[in-house]
């Protein structure tokens, strides 16, 4: 019996994309203050820039404004 086909997939783009998920100023325009959340996860966070666009610890804050 031969194997069934295995999916074939043409780019990376379903393991490696950005999820399609509210964004922080689509939260904000329906009121929700994420500010104190996202300055939570900061000081939980690393400071170590793994891919060169800055640590985690220093992009939430940004955020949070």
């Amino acid at each position: 019996m031969d194997a069934a086909p295995r999916p074939h997939h043409t780019a990376f783009r379903w393991g490696v994309h950005l999820p399609d998920g509210p964004t922080p100023e689509g939260v904000r325009r329906v009121g929700i203050d994420i500010g104190p959340l996202l300055r939570e996860a900061a000081e939980l966070s690393g400071h170590e820039d793994t891919y060169g666009m800055g640590s985690m610890r220093g992009f939430l804050p940004r955020t949070a404004r």
